[in-house]
């Protein structure tokens, strides 16, 4: 379905036939359109120093055109009326039309436009050429680098993260794909725990350039290491490569974030049993005093992929060590790289819940232990033991 905007007011509209855009100064006033996000691989941050300039200099330049690269995109086709001037600019979901560059300023300009009516003008350039699909992502590449782009970014112009956004569907408002892009969780660190769940055959994928092999690369521990945002940032550049760490997982994705979520659900459950108000269950209860300073020293994960939130947030640090020990005892890969689960879903809920008490238990005691010998966080979630240690209980 083709989308329709119209711009009532522009000057300086230029068509080059070769190379098949248009440029031209849009007026900023009451009828000025909203003009989608297309190919842009930020989404608009306005805490950044770059909003800040922007909104600055349009409320201080008359000129303001003059001091902006203004707006980029794609559309399908563009018609000026001879007797108006008006463009009317229809642009086509399927392929993505909309901005590629720009977004900061449509966000700027949206926030400002009363403040500014009728006094400022902005540059667009839109193409409008049959442009492919790789054309498209070229150009979005290339005219983002005002801010080095994170790898990221360019995954998910390049369709990297296709099969996440088809699989976890239900979960897109929490996940973070690009800059900018609102959700709890980034996407790395979904891929890290598929990373760390697939184990070994996942692995080699993620080792062909390094030399720093050592014994401990299959224990969960190196795998949650190898799988963290240097390590995916790196390799997703490498489409093939990643691709086939993605191929055939869409099926069982939804289940492993539901998986996830309940045992984020489940392990808050245990801050409200009636065995932790004794002895030393009682450690568990340190993440939920804001005036204990050991909170002050982790993470917490206060919220579900799902978007519910937590009443009693889960230090980060448990969560990653027992979701990934968890996926490595629950699932199982072939030698083709398909995932199917040791029994179901519900089987692994269950061996959850049998396990999660002692789980916790152990996690807590051994942490209040690191923090009373003056270890960090760091120290704490590189050391191999407390890792081998969640993983046999988990068995």
């Amino acid at each position: 379905m083709t989308i329709e905007i119209t711009f009532n007011k522009v000057r300086n509209v230029l068509f080059d036939p070769e190379e098949e855009y248009y440029e031209f100064l849009a007026l900023i006033d009451e009828t000025f359109p909203e003009f989608p996000k297309g190919r842009n691989p930020r989404s608009v941050n306005k805490n950044t120093t770059l909003y800040r300039a922007i909104t600055h200099s349009l409320e201080v330049n008359e000129n303001f055109h003059h001091y902006s690269r203004g707006i980029q995109g794609t559309v399908s086709d563009v018609m000026q009326c001879s007797r108006t001037g008006r463009l009317r600019v229809f642009l086509d979901p399927s392929r993505k039309d909309g901005h590629f560059d720009g977004g900061h300023n449509l966000a700027a300009i949206a926030d400002r436009n009363p403040l500014i009516n009728g006094t400022r003008w902005v540059k667009f350039k839109i193409f409008t050429g049959d442009l492919t699909d790789e054309e498209i992502r070229r150009l979005a590449h290339a005219n983002n680098h005002c801010k080095k782009q994170q790898a990221r970014n360019e995954a998910n112009i390049d369709g990297c993260f296709d099969m996440f956004h088809t699989a976890l569907a239900d979960y897109e408002d929490n996940i973070s794909y690009f800059d900018g892009d609102e959700g709890s969780y980034r996407i790395e660190t979904i891929i890290s725990m598929l990373i760390s769940a697939t184990g070994p055959f996942a692995y080699k994928f993620f080792t062909e350039s390094d030399a720093r092999k050592n014994s401990h690369t299959k224990s969960a521990r190196s795998m949650y290491r190898r799988g963290v945002t240097s390590k995916v940032n790196y390799f997703v550049k490498r489409s093939q490569d990643f691709a086939k760490l993605c191929e055939g997982k869409d099926p069982i994705l939804n289940e492993f974030v539901q998986l996830w979520d309940y045992i984020l659900t489940d392990t808050e459950r245990l801050y409200g049993a009636s065995q932790l108000r004794t002895g030393s269950y009682r450690r568990l209860k340190i993440f939920d005093s804001e005036n204990n300073p050991l909170t002050k020293t982790c993470k917490e994960t206060s919220f579900t992929i799902s978007g519910i939130e937590n009443s009693t947030p889960i230090p980060s640090q448990f969560v990653m060590m027992i979701i990934s020990a968890l996926f490595r005892h629950e699932l199982r890969v072939s030698r083709s790289g398909q995932l199917t689960w040791r029994d179901d879903l519900q089987e692994a809920k269950e061996r959850w819940a049998d396990n999660a008490l002692i789980t916790m238990k152990s996690l807590s005691d051994r942490w209040a232990s690191h923090l009373g010998t003056g270890g960090d966080v760091r120290t704490f979630m590189e050391d191999s033991d407390v890792w081998d240690m969640v993983s046999q209980n988990l068995a």
